[in-house]
């Protein structure tokens, strides 16, 4: 039971590199960890996450910074194969954040699972903070040509 209880309560660990000295990064970090912990992983049962030291590293970047396709976030994996995401400070880096904190907690082996990419430019407000949006499972199963509940955003079928 012991066993069981504890595999129950792990959680993905996540590191914030804070490069380019964001205000109020706690206050973004609390409404992601609530994004994913409650509302990602209720569609995908991805991993539980908790922001601290140690495990996969996100790192925020000066603005400036160059990026691959200019992009203002990616994640990738280090030189160890281990999850890493890059997110350039901008005007809407909370929004960039959440996107890649969401897609490396469920594709973290870059296997093509980009549940942010097809509703990039959606976002909602959830805790005080801009989060990104995300396709649901239905989006690989419906019809494009319909609307029908396939984003965290769409109204109920």
């Amino acid at each position: 039971m012991r066993t069981i209880l504890t595999a129950v309560l792990a959680a993905q660990a996540l590191a914030v590199q804070n490069q380019a000295n964001v205000p109020h990064l706690a206050r973004i970090e609390s409404a992601v960890q609530h994004q994913v912990n409650t509302q990602v992983r209720r569609w995908w049962h991805s991993p539980r996450i908790r922001f601290g030291q140690d495990g996969w590293r996100v790192v925020i970047v000066p603005n400036d910074t160059p990026a691959p396709d200019g992009d203002p976030a990616w994640h990738t994996l280090d030189a160890q194969g281990q999850p890493v995401a890059y997110v350039r400070y901008g005007p809407s880096w909370p929004v960039s954040f959440s996107h890649e904190v969401i897609e490396m907690t469920t594709d973290p082996w870059l296997k093509g699972l980009e549940i942010c990419d097809p509703v990039e430019h959606s976002s909602y407000e959830l805790r005080g903070t801009w989060v990104s949006d995300f396709v649901l499972p239905s989006f690989y199963r419906t019809n494009r040509g319909m609307r029908s509940e396939i984003d965290r955003l769409a109204p109920a079928g």
